[in-house]
């Protein structure tokens, strides 16, 4: 906004013609004969005048001083940008420019660090001709900004619902889009950063991938995909219970659409780009894989948040070595997740949910038992098969109920609640949710301004508004 001399800075002579009218009345009240009092009213009237005058000056360099202040920080907030191309004083004189404000920038500091840009300065603005009159010291405007961007010992889970509510629309489409703008944010270009993310995409169920899989024990029946079972207790804790023997999901889809033999849906998600992705900082890698996500089977809430968790818990440290060993994850990440009490790292969880938990089903334990069943459950679609070759009447031998969606539910708060307890910041998203799932993400999330409900496009806004909140920028005056 170009700052124009406005209505109340007055004309050359205005002080005169504004004083004239006194003087003339000075000059008859003088000779009259009850002018003895004259000594006493020439000092007011000066008074009252110089008195106007100084608040004109004040209303005056007020305005122009909150302009000039308010222009230098947003210029001062887009120079400490550690993605910007232009140099931090290039960045500030073209935002002053821009706003026609023909300030004097004195200092000038810019500090840029791997993971950091700090842009301190303060700026004088001589104002319009006029001001000032009363007092000098009033004619011009001064402003001072400090103002860093820290991108450095991040922690991230982003944890992303990949369930068939994510079918209806254009929701993953905008889930995509509203990704790669997240992972633009906190991941700087060249990938040289202090910054990991762990990618945890969920439906039913959460593909840890053969790398952590083979890490854990488990009883390890199958290799078509790599999804394992943790009893409600798990849930309670942010610390994976690595004595614990996990039993690896069964490999079957119980969605049918009453035509098709599909198995794009199983239970656990199949492909390799439905996996977990730990601890990365190659952005390009992470957006990829997110190009290729498409809406799968129920939903399990709490399986995403708690693999998130895992993967920013200390306790997962071994884990997390024995990946940079594979190679799996960069070198420079051993030794990660840090502990809790370290004050140089930041560890965020965020949670995209588009609905509350389902009910979760089983086969039959003595028709998955041997490799046969394993391969047989990965070539048909169960209600496929069991419509197709099992009579009516002995249907429901083949499947067990697991565990209800309120449970689900349950195990989601008590996940949220363990990692909060363990120091993670957790931003919930309700992506087109119900009132439910409103209220489920409300309780997950570390405060109400950590909580939001979106739809649609709004989505990229709302995780936008997070990436940069977690690259920590901030404004001191």
């Amino acid at each position: 906004m170009t700052l124009h001399q406005d209505h109340l800075s007055p004309a050359s002579g205005a002080t005169a013609q504004h004083l004239r009218p006194a003087w003339s009345w000075l000059a008859r009240f003088a000779r009259a004969e009850d002018g003895t009092i004259l000594p006493f009213a020439i000092p007011l009237v000066v008074a009252v005048g110089a008195i106007s005058y100084i608040g004109v000056d004040l209303m005056r360099h007020e305005l122009y001083r909150t302009k000039l202040q308010a222009t230098l920080d947003r210029a001062a907030l887009a120079a400490a940008d550690t993605a910007r191309v232009q140099t931090p004083r290039e960045t500030v004189d073209a935002y002053l420019a821009q706003a026609g404000v023909a300030a004097t920038l004195a200092p000038f500091a810019a500090q840029t660090t791997q993971n950091a840009r700090s842009v301190a300065t303060s700026a004088s603005l001589a104002l319009p001709q006029g001001a000032g009159r009363v007092v000098p010291a009033l004619g011009t405007a001064r402003a001072t900004t400090n103002v860093a961007e820290t991108v450095g010992n991040l922690e991230i889970s982003l944890v992303l619902d990949i369930s068939r509510n994510m079918a209806t629309g254009t929701r993953m489409q905008n889930l995509r889009s509203a990704a790669d703008a997240f992972i633009n944010t906190v991941l700087p270009a060249d990938g040289n950063s202090q910054v990991s993310v762990s990618l945890v995409p969920y439906s039913e169920q959460v593909n840890i991938g053969w790398p952590l899989f083979s890490q854990l024990s488990t009883n390890w029946v199958h290799n078509y995909s790599y999804c394992v079972e943790m009893p409600a207790a798990e849930y309670r804790t942010a610390t994976l219970t690595q004595a614990f023997t996990y039993p690896q999901v069964q490999h079957f889809q119980w969605d049918y659409d009453g035509f098709s033999n599909t198995r794009t849906n199983t239970v656990c998600p199949r492909y390799s780009y439905e996996a977990i992705s730990p601890l990365s900082n190659d952005g390009t890698a992470l957006k990829a894989q997110v190009a290729q996500l498409q809406p799968r089977a129920g939903v399990s809430v709490f399986a995403g948040v708690k693999w998130g968790t895992t993967l920013l818990d200390s306790g997962s440290a071994n884990l997390v070595n024995g990946l940079a060993t594979q190679g799996t994850t960069p070198e420079a990440f051993r030794g990660r997740p840090a502990l809790a009490t370290d004050t140089n790292t930041q560890k965020s969880l965020v949670v995209v949910a588009s609905g509350t938990n389902t009910d979760s089903y089983r086969i039959n334990p003595s028709l998955y038992a041997n490799q046969s069943h394993y391969a047989h459950w990965n070539a048909y679609n169960f209600w496929y098969y069991v419509s197709s070759y099992v009579p009516l009447s002995q249907r429901n031998n083949w499947w067990r109920f697991y565990y209800p969606g309120s449970a689900g539910d349950q195990m989601t708060r008590d996940i949220c609640a363990s990692a909060k307890a363990a120091g993670i910041i957790i931003w919930a998203v309700s992506f087109e949710g119900d009132a439910a799932t409103d209220s489920l993400m409300r309780d997950c999330a570390s405060s109400p301004n950590h909580s939001f409900a979106v739809a649609g496009s709004q989505l990229t806004g709302a995780l936008s508004s997070i990436a940069r909140s977690i690259t920590n920028q901030r404004l001191s005056q």
